[in-house]
């Protein structure tokens, strides 16, 4: 079936583009904590910046769902990779214009990640309109395999660009891997879904569906739990895993600690890939067993 699915050009076009575009927020995000911590040498807005790699996701998460919903998805999808490539590279112009901040690094980082908001679903949801019944879940499995991939593949790719000692064309990487995306994006056709509903009509519609779905969730408890648990997981993710290894190999390892946090978000990643594919595995030899 994998055979299959890869011989239509849409579908490659599709996991090309995810690929890709994974392989420059990985070494974005990389970038965003290395360059923080050399400007500022402080483990608290180094931990700033981290949350705002994570906070527009709390924000806007629901806001990006309904958007993409309403509105003419390759659109959306072109015009936030065009106005990313400019936003990214703003960085590089600053640093070597002797003129790069912390707050230059927190604005970015904060714009950047708030477009992943409105990008992830918007893309996901294409994949539905590429594919038959048929072939859906075989893509969606190949996407999972190539986004985790590169999840592993990204940080150990960084450790070669930290040889050279110019962690900012982290970013200039980053924004070709935007303009690369967008190319594989222009390749991909399809017909949105035909609605009674006019595009300004549709518009109009999200900040309606959005509070009719926080009214309801103020009075669901669970769904209170819910966020508020994520919103714990997501704090304490960033704070241990992301900033805390980073500044304790740093401060232990002042020459390689960089390489040696990209070396262990790749272990770490190729782990969850393990993982991911053995739980499912034990789960039904449990389920089969006597």
């Amino acid at each position: 079936m994998y055979r299959h699915v890869l011989k239509k050009k849409q579908i490659r076009c599709y996991l090309a583009s995810a690929g890709i575009s994974q392989l420059g927020n990985v070494l974005a995000g990389l970038a965003f904590l290395f360059l923080s911590y050399e400007l500022t040498e402080s483990a608290g807005l180094t931990t700033v910046i981290a949350i705002t790699q994570a906070l527009p996701y709390l924000l806007f998460g629901l806001i990006g769902g309904a958007v993409a919903d309403r509105i003419d998805k390759k659109r959306l999808l072109l015009h936030i990779e065009f106005l990313r490539v400019p936003i990214i590279m703003s960085l590089v112009v600053l640093y070597y214009a002797g003129s790069l901040a912390f707050w230059h690094l927190l604005v970015v980082s904060f714009v950047i990640q708030s477009f992943g908001c409105f990008y992830n679903p918007a893309y996901r949801a294409v994949l539905p309109l590429i594919t038959t019944r048929d072939e859906r879940t075989t893509v969606n499995s190949l996407l999972d395999i190539v986004t985790r991939g590169v999840q592993v593949l990204g940080p150990v790719f960084s450790i070669g660009l930290l040889s050279t000692g110019y962690t900012i064309h982290f970013y200039t990487i980053d924004a070709l891997t935007y303009a690369l995306s967008a190319f594989f994006i222009i390749q991909l056709h399809w017909v949105e879904p035909s609605s009674r509903v006019s595009p300004g009509e549709k518009k109009l519609q999200i900040l309606p569906s959005i509070l009719e779905f926080f009214r309801w969730a103020k009075g669901e408890i669970k769904m209170r739990t819910l966020f508020t648990a994520t919103f714990l997981m997501v704090f304490f993710n960033t704070w241990v895993w992301q900033v805390g290894l980073l500044l304790m190999l740093l401060s232990n390892y002042p020459n390689q600690g960089e390489a040696f946090y990209s070396l262990l978000l790749g272990w770490y990643g190729a782990g969850v890939i393990l993982v991911n594919v053995v739980i499912p595995f034990l789960w039904k030899r449990l389920g089969s067993s006597p």
